[in-house]
């Protein structure tokens, strides 16, 4: 199977030509435990883009590599503004020693 760049997807035949494939003919040729991924994934992103909470990730040297949306109401930033940041830049100075500490 083949992804051309105008979106299209073909496929060899036997006889060696290419044979243009409709889209749901791609999609049904996809593995179900793949298309259960995807909807899960889907799913929860759904949850974190529309949830109250602010949700972050960061990489393993604390900087900020995900932001959801509520950042903005929460903080007055925009997601993209952190991307990159520590994410110490979002807890108060008084609070820093606190949230590095671990017992």
């Amino acid at each position: 199977m083949t992804h051309r760049r105008d979106g299209a997807t073909t496929r060899r035949m036997p006889d060696g030509k290419d044979a243009l494939l409709p889209n749901a003919a791609v999609t049904t040729m996809v593995p179900p435990e793949e298309r259960a991924l995807a909807a899960s994934a889907r799913h929860f992103q759904l949850l974190i883009e529309n949830a109250g909470d602010m949700v972050m990730r960061s990489d393993r040297d604390g900087k900020l590599t995900y932001i959801s949306p509520a950042a903005t109401r929460l903080t007055g930033f925009e997601p993209d503004e952190l991307i990159g940041e520590s994410s110490l830049s979002l807890v108060h100075p008084d609070d820093r020693e606190a949230v590095w500490t671990t017992d």
